[in-house]
């Protein structure tokens, strides 16, 4: 995919969280190629470890900051920790997020707080700790998913907090522009770790259907981010999934879910009899 790096963004400092895998991993490779440094953060250090030297190849430079994003004052840890180094991101990819799958009742507590409060408590006062150390003409990339377009069982509070991602998002960018333009990112079922995370066993023959590569979701983001653009979801599937939510009444959007995934969870169990 190409990709027009603006030209003031040539050797500056890009941020990415979660990036020890997937969609962010994906996104700080990308950033290198197009040209800009690149701060990565995520809790796994051999991880991060590997991907600087991947960054590296590409003749740019790369910081590592090995932090938990769902501990007390992450985001003032992560500011302070960027601001140690005298650096200043111009483009900062919010990524880090993780997934909950299962029946509401049967979740416990510490999961949910955990996915909570990385995936709505920590994005939020990110944005606002980072785009404090950021200069005019910067980046925000947020990343939501495609889930946050209708009620969905099984995944209740993963996609709740999606949602919320999604007002926030488009709400920010009215609110930072001209001097840092946000984009939300609507990816749909991308190759990940995130099912392992959140428990989910696909169907095989449903993953190699629906299943997304994590670069073409990045790239996508990135190309987006660049050119101005509001939100971008993420394949011309889960674009038509997007407008079949909106024409479709909430209760048969979750009767239809519902009957999806309980199907796919049934089909599984019975395989792995």
């Amino acid at each position: 995919m190409n990709i027009q790096l603006p030209t003031h963004l040539k050797k500056e400092w890009a941020l990415v969280t979660g990036a020890s895998s997937g969609i962010g991993y994906a996104c700080a490779i990308r950033l290198a190629q197009l040209g800009m440094n690149v701060i990565i953060t995520a809790r796994r250090e051999a991880e991060l470890s590997k991907l600087k030297q991947i960054i590296e190849n590409h003749q740019v430079s790369c910081e590592v900051i090995c932090l938990d994003l769902t501990t007390p004052n992450a985001s003032l840890i992560l500011r302070d920790q960027i601001k140690a180094k005298n650096l200043s991101p111009h483009v900062f990819i919010n990524n880090a997020g993780k997934g909950l799958y299962g029946n509401f009742q049967n979740q416990t507590t510490n999961a949910l707080e955990s996915m909570l409060t990385l995936n709505i408590t920590t994005m939020t006062l990110l944005c606002n700790t980072i785009a404090s150390i950021m200069p005019k003409q910067s980046y925000l990339l947020l990343v939501a998913s495609t889930i946050c377009f209708q009620p969905t069982p099984l995944y209740a509070a993963y996609a709740a907090s999606k949602s919320y991602i999604h007002s926030f998002g488009l709400a920010l960018n009215y609110e930072l522009k001209p001097n840092i333009h946000v984009c939300t990112l609507y990816p749909g079922m991308t190759k990940t770790a995130f099912f392992k995370v959140s428990h989910q066993r696909l169907d095989p023959m449903l993953s190699s259907l629906l299943m997304m590569d994590a670069d073409y979701v990045a790239s996508t983001g990135i190309k987006a981010l660049f050119k101005h653009k509001p939100r971008v979801i993420a394949g011309i599937r889960n674009k038509l999934l997007a407008c079949f939510s909106k024409i479709t009444p909430d209760t048969i959007t979750c009767r239809i879910i519902a009957w999806m995934l309980k199907s796919t969870r049934q089909n599984i169990l019975k395989d792995t009899k």
